[in-house]
């Protein structure tokens, strides 16, 4: 059963399963879903326009500020060069008192591996992006 507790994102981590991706995490936006619509609006129609949901789910991309590494080659960091691009995605939540949590899990693919301005005396950063394909499968917290 879910809990109702809120938690802190301190401990999380991003797996990426092919590829081996691994990075110091700053800030993540896992990704969210969507239901998109069909309008069912017809010439009779007379008071406000009519629509029903689709069936399928849509999932958003995982959006990543990280460290930078400048010895990661990005040209690797998209998995299956010369091969399948997509690979498993696990985003590991940690529970209370530092117990395992919940995970995400899903089939996705690296988009955007994005090294951020750099200034003078502060860290370096980059912007990871993965989109979700298919459906993810969530492991509640034990």
């Amino acid at each position: 059963m879910a809990s109702n507790s809120v938690d802190v994102s301190t401990g999380l981590t991003v797996t990426f399963g092919t590829s081996g991706f691994s990075a110091q995490i700053v800030a993540i936006k896992p990704p969210g879903a969507s239901v998109g619509w069909v309008d069912t609006t017809h010439m009779g129609t007379t008071v406000a326009r009519t629509c029903l949901p689709k069936d399928l789910i849509e999932w958003g991309e995982i959006e990543m500020l990280c460290h930078l590494n400048p010895d990661t080659d990005p040209g690797t960091t998209f998995a299956g060069t010369g091969g399948t691009k997509t690979e498993t995605i696990t985003i590991a939540y940690f529970g209370p008192d530092d117990a395992a949590g919940a995970t995400w899990a899903g089939t996705g693919f690296m988009t955007e591996y994005d090294p951020q301005e750099a200034e003078v005396d502060d860290k370096m950063t980059v912007r990871v992006k993965a989109k979700i394909t298919g459906d993810i499968t969530v492991t509640a917290d034990t």
